[in-house]
């Protein structure tokens, strides 16, 4: 993982607002061209979830619980979920399921489906980009300039940025409820 980020509670037209936790994978194995002046480039995966460990609804997992269960290689308990500290996931590889679907006008887009721990005799390269760690609460400081811009923009758009009243938390999951779709 060389990216989590909570984007803070986003805004959806016609939906309640929704923390969003974002995992981005750079690939080890994959590359392309994207930019002429860098050269190659690892392809990248992301995941944005509903910042949940727990439902309200007790038979029933979360995408954030179902997700990081699936890589650690173990369900939670209860208790284990509610104190999970998502922070120790940074850095941590990754083997990672992935569907391709059409675009609408033509190409190609991969779907970050789910995770898992890479078999213990795997060797892993290691990551050509440096693991970031980002909190809402850091504001513009902390490892916020470390996150790309396109991320630092998401983030901005967040209400803990525009004051439309959504409060600040530790990067520890909330816990009741998954009700907004991911």
């Amino acid at each position: 993982l060389q990216v989590l980020a909570d984007l803070g509670t986003q805004l959806f037209q016609g939906k309640d607002p929704t923390r969003k936790l974002l995992f981005v994978f750079e690939s080890t194995d994959h590359f392309d061209e994207f930019d002429a002046t860098k050269g190659s480039e690892p392809f990248i995966l992301m995941n944005e979830l509903a910042f949940f460990m727990n439902s309200a609804n007790p038979s029933k997992k979360t995408k954030l619980r179902t997700f990081v269960e699936g890589w650690r290689g173990t369900p939670f308990t209860e208790d284990e979920a509610k104190a999970y500290d998502l922070e120790q996931l940074v850095g941590k590889p990754a083997l990672l399921m992935v569907a391709h679907t059409g675009k609408v006008g033509g190409g190609t887009k991969a779907m970050l489906q789910g995770a898992s721990r890479p078999h213990k005799d795997t060797e892993v390269p290691a990551m050509r980009g440096k693991p970031v760690c980002y909190e809402i609460g850091m504001k513009e400081g902390g490892t916020f300039t470390q996150l790309p811009p396109w991320i630092q923009k998401k983030v901005r758009e967040s209400t803990e940025f525009t004051g439309a009243g959504a409060e600040e938390s530790p990067f520890v999951p909330a816990d009741g409820g998954d009700e907004n779709p991911d």
